[in-house]
């Protein structure tokens, strides 16, 4: 009867581990070349199946489930370290899935760093905007003196102009705290590559309907072909980063529009989009699984 016993005793071990969701972790610093950080406490109230850790000197740690599942999104992390704030704070705001396979990678940030990021990213912003609304008017006024352009077509290009600044102002603090939580140890991309293509994105039309190539210039004289390029790179260039982050809705949506102008640039000028808009294609249909 006593080894009856003993081996339901292990039966049932053996199912509350096999029962067990085991999400492993890794700390790491902003901006430092990989510097992982030790003692970063770690805990989710709203699941109290999995008890409160902490980061080891590597910077490691586990998350150990005992109901959830993998495939569970996980809300309320609460993440903690004396002197520092957390970077990819979409973890605590709109959740994780959990899961055995991949890492989950939480970055952080000396407190302070992140606001003085994104205040200087802002200056920037807003007088790159400026500067360029300043030369497209200017520009368009010579146009018009020299009599290249009508007086109709100043004011149409001048109204667009006008809506494209407002429209990047309405944008320009969600793309400097965007730009201040960029982890540049995560790219190969230069930052600033990356400023560049958050100047771009304002002039991108905020949803993936009714796109041209109409849409990308002012003048008949532009390389359409050449700027239909430059815009499919940067969507993707963003589709690619909050696939990073984990933040699919926001990366379906730049994939959507790089498909889109693939799809109208194709056979424009004899040019072929047929392997990127497979590419694409194949993309969305996996986040969308």
């Amino acid at each position: 009867m006593k080894k009856l016993y003993l081996a339901l005793f292990v039966l049932l071990c053996n199912l509350t581990t096999f029962a067990q969701t085991v999400q492993y972790g890794r700390v790491v610093e902003i901006n430092s070349k990989g510097k992982t950080l030790s003692n970063v406490a770690i805990n989710i109230p709203s699941a109290p199946d999995c008890q409160p850790t902490a980061s080891n000197n590597d910077g490691l740690f586990r998350l150990v489930f005992n109901e959830h599942q993998a495939g569970d999104v996980i809300h309320g992390i609460h993440i903690d370290k004396y002197g520092y704030e957390l970077v990819n704070h979409h973890i605590v705001h709109e959740g994780w899935t959990l899961t055995e396979k991949d890492t989950l990678k939480i970055v952080m940030a000396p407190k302070g760093s992140i606001d003085e990021a994104r205040s200087r990213y802002y200056s920037y912003l807003e007088e790159a905007y400026l500067s360029r609304f300043d030369s497209t008017a200017n520009l368009l006024q010579e146009q018009f003196a020299q009599q290249i352009i009508s007086e109709q077509e100043y004011k149409t290009f001048m109204e667009k102009a006008i809506f494209d600044l407002d429209a990047a102002f309405q944008n320009i603090n969600d793309y400097a705290d965007q730009l201040a939580r960029f982890n540049q140890d995560d790219s190969n991309v230069p930052i600033d590559v990356v400023l560049d293509a958050f100047m771009d994105l304002s002039a991108i039309p905020a949803s993936n309907t009714g796109i041209s190539v109409a849409d990308i210039g002012y003048s008949d004289d532009f390389d359409f072909l050449f700027k239909g390029m430059d815009f499919i790179e940067i969507c993707n260039f963003f589709g690619n980063f909050y696939m990073e982050l984990e933040m699919n809705d926001m990366a379906i949506n730049y994939y959507n529009l790089a498909l889109q102008m693939c799809e109208t640039l194709d056979g424009y000028e004899g040019a072929n989009f047929t392997d990127q808009i497979k590419q694409l294609r194949s993309i969305i249909n996996k986040i969308n699984k």
